[in-house]
C-alpha cells in the first residue's frame, strides 16, 4: 500500500467517523475546512522545504538542513514530573553530522 492510499483511505474513515458514528458534523462547517486549508498549506511548504534537495555551488546535492535529537539529549523527568520526557536542546545537533 502506498503513502498516497494510505492517506486517503485515512481521510475517507476519518469523515466517515465523524459523520457516521460520532455524528459531530465537524467536517460540515465553514470554519473547519477553513482552518484545514491553511494548516495543510503550510504543512505543504514545510514537506516541500524538507523533502527537496538543491544544488550546491560546488556540485554538491544536499538536501534540507533536517534537525535530530541524540539518545543523551532526551531526559526522564523525576519526582512530580515522572513520566514525562524532556529534552535537552543543547545536546540537540543536525542530523546531517552523523
Amino acid at each position: 500500500m502506498t503513502y498516497i492510499l494510505a492517506a486517503a483511505i485515512a481521510v475517507l474513515v476519518a469523515l466517515l467517523v465523524d459523520l457516521g458514528f460520532l455524528r459531530t458534523a465537524l467536517v460540515s462547517s465553514r470554519r473547519w475546512w477553513t482552518s484545514y486549508s491553511i494548516v495543510l498549506v503550510f504543512q505543504l511548504l514545510t514537506n516541500v522545504r524538507a523533502t527537496f534537495a538543491r544544488q550546491q555551488p560546488g556540485g554538491q546535492v544536499v538536501g534540507a538542513t533536517v534537525r535530530g535529537m541524540d539518545p543523551p539529549a532526551v531526559l526522564v523527568c523525576r519526582g512530580e514530573l515522572r513520566g514525562r520526557v524532556a529534552r535537552h536542546p543543547g545536546l540537540q545537533r543536525q542530523a546531517n553530522d552523523r
